[in-house]
């Protein structure tokens, strides 16, 4: 019976420990007014012809059923997106 209640509080203390709390912005707006709309513009998403694009844009993955040689619809347009990529951007190449 000991055991088991150790065990418990061991989980509990354990859960309390990885919990954590919203980080702080900043932003709080207190005074109940619209904050002035900022004139800068911050890009959004990778930077075009990058790593980065690569592979969350086009995605760098392609899938072969299990054993298995051919590709299925889905996967052979991912390779003609991979293509596409590496076409627009020559100074990437595919090394094995």
């Amino acid at each position: 019976m000991r055991f088991k209640v150790v065990m418990a509080i061991s989980a509990v203390l354990l859960l309390a420990a990885c919990s954590s709390k919203p980080a702080d912005t900043g932003n709080a707006n207190t005074s109940g007014t619209t904050p002035p709309a900022s004139t800068a513009t911050v890009p959004q998403g990778p930077a075009a012809g990058s790593i980065e694009e690569f592979t969350t844009v086009v995605g760098d993955r392609i899938f072969f059923g299990f054993d298995r040689y051919d590709l299925t619809a889905e996967a052979q347009a991912q390779l003609q997106k991979i293509g596409a990529w590496l076409k627009t951007y020559p100074q990437y190449r595919c090394v094995r």
